[in-house]
């Protein structure tokens, strides 16, 4: 689903050994890790129905963002409450599939559309 090269998007490498390395050990502890990408993985799962075998970018962002933020709470630091509202929203879309999941149609090609739904019709001026 993700890996650490998502992750290192998010944090630099020596934040991310320092939030996995909970023994003070001085190294990265992937086993920490793939358990906060679980738990992520699990809280994803709680709002929509399946996660797709090949996530949007947004899909993986998120992820990235709750794992890290899982990180951060195995460790007692603050989370950004900003952070935490807007990976809600975000959630919450996914959940009422206003935000597209999916890269690939059903008959195999690549999706293009936006991220979340247009439903607005525009308005033109022809008087002008």
């Amino acid at each position: 689903m993700i890996t650490n090269d998502d992750l290192l998007k998010e944090v630099s490498f020596e934040s991310l050994t320092q939030l996995s390395d909970l023994n003070a050990t001085g190294f990265l502890d992937q086993g920490v890790i793939d358990d906060a990408i679980d738990d992520s993985i699990s809280l994803l799962e709680f709002y929509i129905k399946e996660i797709p075998a090949e996530p949007t970018h947004l899909v993986r962002k998120v992820l990235s963002e709750l794992t890290i933020m899982e990180l951060k709470k195995k460790n007692n630091l603050p989370i950004d409450k900003e952070q935490i509202v807007r990976i809600d929203k975000l959630l919450e879309k996914m959940g009422k599939e206003k935000a597209s999941l999916n890269q690939v149609t059903k008959d195999n090609t690549k999706s293009y559309s936006f991220a979340f739904k247009q439903r607005k019709k525009r308005v033109y001026n022809d008087t002008i």
